[in-house]
């Protein structure tokens, strides 16, 4: 299928191999979207249509290229390499604890294969046993978190509640990125592309290696720590001074600064709490209720609704779904006339994009050329 020059109707690889991956994703993002199966609005349920999206991102790239949910980055904190990579023996060991970790929830990797016997790997092979990987790259990393509330009633809670969204996966893909290159596993990747996903909306970059300063000897927290650093809150295109329920009062704390504020036990009770970052156990629409709630004392606007309401109509409380699919702000990543104006500026962050549209279709494009090597931005 051809595509016009400025890629506005770009279909994703796997769209062309078999259409029905389309519809496959219409089904499950309606499943996420749907307050029946999705009552308290999580995040996990999207799991399943934005999985079906990069693997149809990579349907026609070399077949080392692969998608992994929840795949552990990590770093040793002791430089030390495993003793043989190449070895057909199988060594005991105790797990490693002394490490940097993370586990996003997806990313695209990609692996270099050898055959276990020392033969030459056929072209197509189907058997794992005889595969052996003595490097990995990580090409891309995604981070998903709620989607906006299905119950918000005007369109600038909507895109404040989108911004606070994409804003927690933003600082978590940095510190992602940090580890990343800092890590002997992946030394010979030098751009990451990042993802940050809220329900269908996202918005994406490239980290380059140059943008971290790593000291000579890494800290103990120095990734987890990256979430804090001086410059986070620019992460969000609404205020640079934004709070999140991850960096209250933290904005504007550079690394050097929280270590000498915060003793490694605070760090590391800090580090507990935010283990998970799945937020599963926040329902969405009951804190837009808490939130309408705060708004004065006494009765609501929405509560006055609800007297209005005949017998025969709809439950108390009850408004019709509003997913503001026609929003209109500036924060939008625009489609273009030239594709090469489609990258995200070199050092932030796209607008906001939601699937389906033109500019979604570019930058899935784009996406498309850096994962294959073919592009690498402005």
């Amino acid at each position: 299928m051809a595509n016009s020059p400025d890629f506005k109707d770009y279909t994703l690889p796997g769209d062309i191999e078999d259409p029905r991956h389309a519809t496959r994703r219409a089904v499950s993002m309606a499943t996420a979207y749907s307050r029946f199966i999705n009552p308290r609005g999580l995040e996990s349920p999207f799991y399943g249509p934005w999985n079906n999206i990069l693997c149809s991102l990579i349907d026609d790239a070399d077949e080392a290229l692969s998608v992994f949910p929840q795949l552990m980055i990590y770093r040793l904190r002791r430089e030390r390499r495993p003793s043989d990579a190449y070895s057909t023996s199988s060594k005991a060991s105790k797990a490693e604890g002394n490490t940097d970790q993370a586990i996003p929830d997806f990313c695209i990797v990609s692996v270099v294969c050898t055959h276990r016997e020392g033969q030459q790997i056929p072209p197509l092979p189907t058997s794992w046993s005889l595969l052996q990987i003595p490097r990995t790259d990580i090409r891309a990393i995604v981070e998903l978190k709620q989607a906006p509330s299905r119950n918000l009633k005007t369109e600038s809670r909507f895109v404040i509640s989108l911004d606070s969204q994409l804003l927690l996966a933003k600082v978590q893909l940095r510190s992602q990125a940090a580890l990343v290159f800092a890590s002997p596993t992946y030394r010979n990747r030098d751009v990451v592309l990042c993802i940050a996903v809220s329900g269908e909306w996202y918005s994406w970059r490239l980290f380059q290696r140059t943008e971290f300063n790593f000291p000579e000897k890494i800290p103990k927290n120095f990734f987890y720590l990256q979430k804090y650093a001086t410059g986070t809150a620019s992460e969000s295109p609404l205020a640079a001074g934004a709070q999140t329920s991850e960096g209250k009062n933290d904005e504007g704390v550079g690394e050097q600064d929280r270590d000498k504020k915060d003793s490694e036990e605070d760090v590391e009770n800090r580090k507990d709490e935010d283990v998970d970052d799945n937020d599963d156990d926040v329902d969405s629409d009951e804190a837009e209720d808490e939130i309408e709630g705060e708004q004065g004392d006494g009765e609501n606007e929405a509560d006055e609704e609800d007297k209005k309401e005949s017998v025969d109509a709809v439950l108390p409380g009850v408004r019709p779904v509003q997913r503001f699919e026609g929003l209109s702000h500036p924060i939008l990543q625009a489609e273009v006339a030239n594709i090469v104006d489609a990258w995200p500026e070199r050092g932030d962050w796209s607008g906001w994009i939601r699937l389906g549209t033109a500019a979604s279709n570019q930058s899935f494009y784009l996406m498309n050329q850096f994962l294959r090597d073919l592009q690498y931005g402005r």
